[in-house]
């Protein structure tokens, strides 16, 4: 099977306040996902909110419930980098 192309979705922890960007971002991935696609969510943690990685995973995971049943999740939120800190997870469009 071929590699399945990646989209990105970036977040950052502010997102989680400002719902009509959060609706808006997760509109965008379903779209991905409809046209086969794989999602690459992830939320960007700079300074201070480092101290709160957790935050980040949260918002990943109320994501991927907003995704529902169009997508299962490949990568589990993980954190990557040491300064300034990534939290990434990747979904794939599930198969029919």
């Amino acid at each position: 099977m071929a590699e399945r192309e990646i989209r990105d979705v970036r977040f950052r922890p502010t997102t989680e306040n400002d719902e009509a960007d959060y609706r808006r971002k997760v509109k965008a991935a379903l779209g991905f996902l409809e046209r086969g696609y794989a999602v690459r969510a992830s939320v960007f943690l700079r300074g201070r909110e480092n101290t709160h990685p957790e935050k980040g995973e949260q918002l990943l995971q109320r994501f991927a419930a907003a995704l529902g049943d169009a997508a299962v999740i490949a990568t589990a939120p993980h954190r990557e980098g040491t300064s300034d800190i990534t939290v990434v997870m990747v979904v794939m469009p599930r198969e029919n």
